[in-house]
């Protein structure tokens, strides 16, 4: 399955590209609220979800 901290690199980058993506549409639909504080409560939201997707794969696709 390779590095373990490629997927954790791959996770994190997973949880900024999505929090960009839902803070940049949110704020095209004109949602109220900070761009910024959108942005980072949903990158972290995301961050999470991904590495513990990680790790469920980690656990059971490793030797």
């Amino acid at each position: 399955m390779g590095s373990k901290y490629i997927w954790i690199c791959a996770s994190i980058a997973y949880g900024i590209l999505s929090g960009l993506i839902y803070a940049l549409i949110a704020r095209h639909r004109r949602y109220k609220g900070s761009f910024w504080r959108r942005f980072i409560v949903w990158s972290v939201i995301y961050t999470v979800a991904g590495l513990a997707i990680c790790r469920v794969l980690w656990h059971f696709l490793s030797d």
